[in-house]
């Protein structure tokens, strides 16, 4: 397969394994370590053809710009964004007008809403997409999505407060042998599985001690908060609240990913604050949820992490900060 330096679109055509599913009721712009592993594993010199699997359970299928037929050094290039099939993806060619920034948050595991929006913005490799938080949990597909951002080149991910009672629960070191330490972790998993993360539990046993612990790093190697600029306009984005806002005493990393903004809180100087973790059901009456706008304040939870329910009320939202362009997945 030649090369595509100037193409407009691409298709790749990318499968993820089948999981069964279950409902639960209730960083840097650069390849990580997972995204290196995967190029790696697929420019190796058994790569499979296009379409199948190379057998490790992390691994996607081989996109088409990484099968046999293709020049290993120019497939590094065309390393897909995410790996989900049927999605057409921008390249970086001259017909791209500008780079665009995107703000997602709170997936919560949903596949089907999180493959709606990306067919909707297309992303380009020269763009970004900001994921403030809680990809895990409440639905299936947590760690299949957290996967592909931790392979993607221009995702910049914070985590959430669901991340975190993960790590809480399963990568923190106990000693088993202490009394106290087996009741911590009892009930950090208690308080995981309450807030659905039974699903992702599952998930990850499934994969091999080295691949949890490549998540594990990769979480813990997150900021509680980025910072960018568009057109003059400075943003804070976070999980649950700025950090400057912990009272004296309290934990910053817990109040920041625990903590919601209220419509009259005070907020740092200078910056609008763009938040998830609070559904915006909890600032205005909108059915199906939307984006709320507050003073210096946008929250974009629109409850994506909700039960699938007849007729549907959440939905997964994406802003586009260069023209405040909202996106919404199918319900």
């Amino acid at each position: 397969m030649a090369p595509l330096p100037n193409a407009r679109l691409k298709l790749f055509d990318l499968r993820l394994h089948k999981q069964r599913p279950r409902e639960d009721s209730g960083i840097s712009n650069r390849f990580s370590m997972w995204g290196r592993a995967v190029m790696l594993c697929h420019m190796a010199k058994e790569t499979p053809a296009r379409g199948e699997t190379c057998g490790q359970s992390w691994c996607p299928p081989v996109p088409p710009a990484l099968s046999r037929a293709s020049n290993s050094r120019n497939a590094q290039r065309f390393v897909p964004f995410i790996p989900l099939e049927g999605i057409k993806y921008e390249t970086s060619g001259k017909e791209r007008i500008r780079v665009m920034t995107y703000v997602l948050s709170d997936i919560h595991g949903h596949l089907r809403r999180f493959r709606s929006v990306l067919e909707q913005i297309r992303p380009g490799p020269e763009d970004t997409l900001f994921v403030l938080g809680d990809v895990i949990d409440r639905h299936p597909d947590g760690i299949r999505i957290l996967a592909a951002l931790m392979a993607s080149p221009f995702v910049r991910m914070i985590p959430g407060n669901h991340e975190d009672m993960m790590l809480a629960a399963l990568a923190d070191r106990y000693d088993m042998g202490r009394r106290e330490d087996m009741r911590a972790r009892s009930r950090a998993l208690a308080l995981w599985y309450a807030n659905g993360g039974e699903d992702t539990h599952r998930a990850v046993e499934r994969l091999s001690e080295r691949e949890r612990n490549r998540i594990f790093a990769y979480l813990r190697s997150l900021p509680l908060s980025l910072d960018t600029e568009v057109n003059g306009v400075r943003y804070r984005l976070v999980h649950g609240a700025p950090e400057e806002l912990t009272p004296d005493g309290e934990d910053v990393r817990q109040f920041s990913l625990w903590q919601r903004v209220m419509p009259d809180d005070p907020l740092p100087p200078g910056v609008t604050v763009i938040f998830g973790h609070t559904p915006t059901a909890r600032y205005q009456d909108e059915d199906p949820l939307r984006i709320w706008y507050g003073e210096r304040r946008i929250g974009i939870d629109c409850g994506s992490g909700f039960p699938e329910i007849d007729p549907a009320y959440g939905r997964l939202a994406c802003l586009r900060l260069d023209d405040m362009r909202e996106f919404y997945s199918e319900m």
